[in-house]
């Protein structure tokens, strides 16, 4: 039978072992913040990104303050087809991979490499030198 000094020497142990986990779990919480955030600019920017392409003008063209009220004017009902409760941000960013993989439909007819690197790198960023699409009319 155990005596309450070893008992006490094991619920130390415990509490020590408690506290570390606490640690890490704050360091978890704080990685997958930032990681949700991250995914969360990179949704923004896609979402963004296929706004411009369905008006059909520049961003720079675009009246942010028409937009919001066009949006508001359409109403939730008709929106309410592009909302997907409960899904967790891995699945959303899976989703959006998913949403950014070229489509034969996004491709162009005229195939080359010089359309691909004006439009952007592989994976949709704009390259690295800003001022290399901004002769461009749609420089996403």
């Amino acid at each position: 039978m155990a005596t309450v000094a070893e008992i006490d020497k094991k619920i130390e142990g415990h509490q020590a072992l408690i506290e570390k986990l606490r640690e890490e779990r704050k360091g978890a919480a704080a990685r997958e913040r930032k990681q949700t955030r991250r995914w969360r600019g990179m949704c923004l920017a896609a979402i963004g990104e296929t706004v411009v392409r369905a008006i059909g003008c520049d961003w720079a063209e675009l009246d942010l303050d028409g937009l919001n009220e066009a949006l508001h004017d359409i109403g939730s009902d008709l929106l309410s087809g592009a909302v997907i409760d409960g899904r967790s941000p891995a699945e959303a960013k899976k989703a959006l991979d998913a949403f950014k993989r070229p489509r034969k439909s996004d491709e162009p007819e005229t195939g080359g490499s010089e359309a691909a690197t004006q439009e952007g790198t592989d994976d949709g960023s704009l390259p690295e030198d800003d001022t290399a699409g901004a002769h461009q009319d749609r420089p996403w």
